[in-house]
C-alpha cells in the first residue's frame, strides 16, 4: 500500500463563484458596483502615492555609493575603470613574457 504524497493531502483551491448578471441600468446593483469601482480607484491612488514616497530611496543609494567610492579612493584603492586598465596591462605583459620565453628543443630533461 502506498502512502499518499504531501501534495495530494493539501486542500485544492475552490473555483471562483460565477459572476452575477449585471443589474439593469440605474439599479441598486449598478450603483453598488460603481461605488465599489470608485473605492478601488481611491485605494489605487493612495497606493501609488505611497509608492512614490519610496522613490527617494534610490537617490539615497546613489549618495551612499558615491561616498563609499570616495572613501575607497582616499584609502588608495583603484576605481573600477582603473582596475580594468590594470587587468589589460597585466594581460599584455603576460603575452609579451610568453613571446620572449625560449622554446624547448629536443628531448625534455629527465
Amino acid at each position: 500500500m502506498t502512502k499518499p504524497t504531501r501534495a495530494s493531502t493539501r486542500p485544492q483551491p475552490k473555483a471562483a463563484p460565477p459572476r452575477p448578471e449585471p443589474a439593469p441600468e440605474g439599479g441598486a446593483g449598478q450603483r453598488a458596483l460603481r461605488a465599489a469601482g470608485q473605492l478601488l480607484d481611491a485605494q489605487k491612488s493612495l497606493l501609488n502615492k505611497g509608492l512614490r514616497a519610496l522613490t527617494p530611496l534610490p537617490a539615497f543609494e546613489d549618495v551612499f555609493d558615491q561616498r563609499v567610492a570616495a572613501a575607497l579612493k582616499r584609502l588608495g584603492l583603484p576605481d573600477p575603470q582603473e582596475l580594468a586598465r590594470l587587468r589589460e596591462q597585466v594581460q599584455d605583459l603576460q603575452r609579451r613574457v610568453d613571446a620572449l620565453a625560449p622554446k624547448p628543443r629536443g628531448r625534455p630533461p629527465r
